[in-house]
């Protein structure tokens, strides 16, 4: 494990600040931070049309696993030697770090097999911490695909459907009987996105009521008519927090908790990154001309489902390895999440959560996340059975870029 962080002249020429609202790593450009779905309408929307004008939602109860129990097969996480691809990609990220210009932990696995999976540079500075496979870092809107999975889950339950309105949830939210949930899930709808209001770096440390956080954006005007364009907005996942919340008579955090993190064998990975019991968590880093220097810390509520959960690679690698099966989630479910549902006209298509398109020639299900301090990006390759998980707390190389050279590397190295 190396200890060492060098900030080179290229540290002192540029000053990276990971907003999560301001440097969104994603398959085509930076963004904003921090089958074919059933058309019939849910139990509780059918019921709504025949009663009132203005429904009031129906919570119903969710059932959960018993208490650790896990849905997945354990897997083996020890890398393989003597592939020339991981000599490859150690060399690639090894040079990185010493140009001080990367530093956090990376994982990538071909067929079943972990070819790389090991941490760069500090995780804390000050008590010179190295970052380890099992450090924990945010993900910023990585979280949008656990959002979007959540969703999708309780419409295997009958809970909902992604083609309900939001009115049927949230009768006073402003165009909500023209607004849906898939809308929200594609960035379709419309609504701006909270995250470009310009104080937000002087708010985001202090907690704010998920009610408050979205009368910060609902009553601004639509960007265009519900389904009739694509641009990326948070605000929409901000919304389908709501949504689960509503129906499940719970937290988000407390249902992402016991229907996806714990059944997927993510023990690592939670909600509250300021919470005290967190066991490795990471410093997020901005680098200055002077060296590193501790980022603001933003409180969850913020990001809330559209950015605030925490992870480490290999509970990342977990869940890349459940979306291969039912244990999570159905094979109607995955397909719908995994859909081109929307053209982002940036050489990509939008999923529910996930960006479709190509990475180094070959087919891939993509998405980044950025919030104050930290950057992610996860690149899956179906077809290939490939996986390449980057995660960093304080980088002047976008995890993005990082991803596409271990890419080139895992896919033209015999």
């Amino acid at each position: 494990m190396r200890l060492r962080v060098i900030f080179g002249l290229q540290a002192l020429a540029i000053s990276v600040i990971l907003l999560v609202v301001a440097c969104e790593d994603s398959a085509t450009t930076p963004r904003a931070y921090f089958s074919i779905p059933d058309q019939t309408p849910s139990p509780q929307a059918q019921q709504s049309a025949q009663t009132s004008e203005n429904p009031t939602p129906v919570v119903a109860p969710v059932p959960e696993l018993p208490a650790n129990e896990i849905a997945v097969e354990p897997l083996d996480l020890a890398a393989v030697t003597g592939d020339p691809r991981s000599e490859q990609m150690a060399a690639y990220l090894a040079g990185l770090e010493e140009d001080g210009i990367f530093m956090g932990s990376v994982l990538v696995a071909h067929n079943g097999s972990l070819l790389l999976n090991e941490g760069y540079g500090l995780a804390d500075v000050d008590a010179a911490s190295p970052n380890m496979v099992q450090t924990q870092f945010r993900i910023g809107s990585l979280t949008k695909q656990f959002t979007a999975a959540a969703i999708l889950k309780l419409q295997e339950q009958g809970l909902l459907n992604v083609q309900d309105p939001v009115a049927l949830y949230l009768p006073d939210y402003p165009h909500g009987e023209q607004i849906t949930i898939h809308q929200l899930l594609t960035h379709t709808a419309g609504i701006p996105n909270y995250e470009r209001r310009p104080d937000l770096p002087q708010v985001v440390q202090a907690p704010i009521a998920l009610d408050d956080l979205i009368a910060t954006f609902s009553n601004q005007p639509l960007q265009f008519a519900p389904g009739q364009q694509y641009q990326y907005s948070s605000s929409g996942y901000v919304v389908l927090t709501k949504i689960i919340e509503i129906v499940t008579g719970r937290s988000y955090a407390d249902y992402l908790e016991s229907e996806l993190l714990a059944p997927a064998g993510l023990v690592n990975s939670g909600y509250d990154y300021l919470a005290p019991d967190l066991t490795n968590p990471a410093v997020g880093y901005q680098l200055t001309p002077g060296g590193p220097r501790p980022a603001i810390l933003t409180d969850s509520s913020w990001p809330t489902g559209a950015g605030a959960l925490y992870s480490t690679l290999e509970d990342l690698y977990r869940w890349d390895r459940a979306l291969y099966t039912d244990a999570i989630l159905s094979e109607a479910s995955r397909e719908a999440m995994f859909t081109p549902w929307a053209d982002t006209r940036q050489g990509a298509d939008y999923g529910y959560g996930w960006d479709i398109g190509n990475t180094a020639g070959r087919p891939s299900i993509v998405h980044g996340g950025g919030i104050f301090g930290f950057a992610s990006f996860m690149a899956r390759f179906p077809q290939d059975d490939a996986v390449i998980i980057v995660l960093s707390n304080g980088i002047q190389m976008p995890p993005r870029h990082v991803a596409e050279s271990l890419a080139q590397i895992l896919f033209s190295v015999q």
